[in-house]
């Protein structure tokens, strides 16, 4: 969570004292000893199940409490290098367990979670540490070596493989479950209208990302994928005939 763990603690610790609860409530709620959950609240190690949980106990919508956070604003992009990425897409499980660090998760979160044994644990953190993703610290914890919004490279190892298995995959079967959606539009434009709707998807992208991020640790949530797509394109159910050229 990077520079803005500090701030999302403080009105954590003001909200709890507002309501009259105490480390015991809050030690309870996560399952942890009064110790353990001084020492979380004391650093820059808070994950974001850890802050629902706390929003739950009281009894405030997470993405109700992190609204009222002052956030310095980080619109800071970080590029993986070309050498990082195409050792992430070589290693699929290195790659999921990077990005659950982006996410927040801590190493002890992702293997209580996640079908990871001790030894893929100890060989992954390995494995990010010599690609100088993380530094492993002691007692499970790490360090990020990154900072800000983890962007992949279009043309880059991870963004071609994406597209790839968007192209084979994402759209190998049809749109017919209750919870899924398709549909295509043909548009009519005049110059500099697709620039101004690439802006606007790419602010509803955000708007949904931000969406996305309250309930990514909610007990039911499940993942969607969308794919957004903008080109010129002639419907190729009219092409049969040709238009007449105008009479000048």
């Amino acid at each position: 969570m990077g520079s803005n763990t500090s701030l999302i603690i403080e009105n954590l610790k003001s909200h709890l004292k507002l309501r009259g609860l105490t480390y015991v409530d809050l030690a309870k709620n996560w399952k942890l000893s009064v110790s353990s959950t001084k020492r979380i609240m004391a650093s820059e190690d808070i994950s974001l199940s850890k802050i629902e949980s706390v929003c739950e106990l009281m009894n405030i919508p997470v993405g109700e409490f992190l609204q009222q956070i002052p956030f310095q604003k980080n619109s800071d992009i970080y590029y993986l290098t070309p050498d990082q990425e195409n050792k992430l897409v070589k290693e699929p499980e290195a790659l999921h367990y990077f990005l659950l660090i982006a996410e927040g998760f801590n190493p002890t979160e992702i293997v209580r979670d996640y079908t990871i044994s001790a030894a893929t644990n100890i060989r992954i953190l390995n494995l990010l540490e010599k690609w100088d993703l993380i530094e492993v610290q002691t007692k499970n914890r790490i360090k990020r070596k990154f900072s800000g919004q983890i962007r992949f490279r279009k043309e880059g190892p991870l963004g071609t493989h994406l597209e790839g298995l968007m192209k084979t995959k994402f759209f190998d079967t049809k749109f017919a479950h209750n919870d899924e959606f398709f549909t295509f539009l043909n548009l009519t434009f005049i110059p500099g209208d697709p620039q101004k709707l690439k802006q606007k998807l790419l602010q509803l992208g955000k708007d949904l990302v931000t969406d996305s991020e309250l309930h990514r640790n909610h007990p039911n949530a499940f993942e969607f994928g969308l794919v957004i797509g903008l080109r010129p394109w002639e419907s190729p159910f009219t092409k049969a005939f040709n238009k007449r050229k105008k009479q000048g």
